[in-house]
């Protein structure tokens, strides 16, 4: 028979079995030979059926008195990042695991499932771990706090990067539209390079203008535009 071990709630209690010595002395009681591979996936059990029936029965009735004693946080991607290695949260978490340690409680980071295990060993009394968890989650709910600020803050400044964004947008189509509105009110070039500002009354013109306001008989000399 293979028992798969599917979940942190799972490998934690086998890992407790195999800790105490419990495992193996079912084992032994019931002739039963048990290996558990090297990636703490799965145990593979050989020996009489009727005897691995015993050990799965076993089994289970230790697993509820250890699901009294497992606590389990599942975190977001946000929060879970903020406990990385030689992060700031994964500090703190040491910290409350080494102070309570004496008191048989521990805690832990599993990375790969985004998730904090609260475990009482089974000596724990139920009021030390009960004062445990409560400093933990409050751990949590500040991390939890500081992700939400974090968040609020890149979100600020994506919309200030996308209202500099428009804004320099709208200044480039301004400038582009000015470009193309500075044609020359006598030929009709469109070039904002090329024209130049009469200051009488704003409108462009380019060289053209002087062959053209030189030979016009009509006097004052008028922009073409204002006539």
């Amino acid at each position: 028979m293979k028992i798969r071990l599917n979940t942190d709630q799972q490998k934690e209690l086998f890992n407790e079995l195999e800790e105490i010595g419990e495992i193996q002395r079912w084992a032994s009681e019931l002739a039963l030979c048990i290996n558990k591979n090297k990636y703490n996936t799965s145990i593979e059990i050989r020996g009489p059926q009727i005897a691995q029936g015993q050990l799965m029965r076993r089994i289970a009735d230790y697993s509820d008195e250890f699901n009294k004693r497992f606590r389990e946080y599942q975190l977001n991607a946000t929060v879970a990042a903020l406990f990385g290695r030689q992060k700031a949260a994964s500090v703190k978490l040491k910290q409350i695991a080494s102070h309570w340690s004496s008191k048989y409680c521990s805690t832990s980071f599993i990375p790969k499932t985004s998730t904090i295990l609260i475990i009482g060993k089974p000596k724990v009394s139920f009021a030390d771990m009960n004062d445990y968890e409560k400093e933990v989650v409050q751990l949590l709910n500040e991390q939890t706090v500081t992700a939400v600020n974090e968040d609020s803050e890149d979100e600020e400044e994506k919309e200030d990067e996308d209202e500099d964004d428009d804004a320099e947008e709208r200044d480039m189509k301004t400038i582009e539209v000015r470009g193309q509105d500075r044609g020359c009110v006598f030929c009709e070039t469109k070039s904002s390079i090329s024209t130049s500002i009469l200051r009488i009354c704003g409108h462009s013109f380019c060289r053209c203008a002087a062959q053209v306001l030189t030979t016009s008989s009509t006097l004052p000399l008028q922009c073409k535009q204002c006539k």
